[in-house]
């Protein structure tokens, strides 16, 4: 579905991307938004991550979130830090639903309690 041609063509309401836009260049990207605008589509963007966890280069991802949240006529993010990160570096306003834990509360408490707790907090980001 992120085909300007598919996008030109085929019968929808809005077009939501949350993932599997980061195979495509921005100027794909825009091509995209601009076919959506063509048609009177709107654009419903989920920013999940602000940088690319899975890439050691974020440079791509940086370069194609210029275009997305600029271009969406909505934007969803998961938490209120998000939120303002995206407003203050697209001035898009972002709706937040908060992700839902995966991991219970007293469970991650349990793990910076046990031995090598510190360790295995500091690789999952918990300090």
């Amino acid at each position: 579905m992120l085909d300007p041609e598919w996008i030109r063509s085929a019968e929808f309401d809005l077009l939501h991307v949350h993932f599997g836009f980061d195979a495509e260049t921005p100027q794909r990207l825009t091509d995209i938004c601009d076919a959506l605008d063509e048609r009177g589509k709107p654009l419903v963007f989920t920013v999940h991550d602000l940088q690319n966890p899975h890439h050691e280069d974020t440079a791509l991802h940086e370069v194609q979130l210029e275009v997305l949240p600029g271009r969406a006529a909505e934007v969803i993010t998961l938490s209120r830090c998000a939120a303002e990160q995206i407003a203050d570096r697209w001035g898009a306003a972002a709706h937040v639903i908060p992700h839902p834990h995966v991991v219970d509360f007293t469970l991650i408490e349990d793990c910076g309690r046990s031995p090598g707790g510190a360790r295995a907090n500091s690789a999952w980001g918990f300090t």
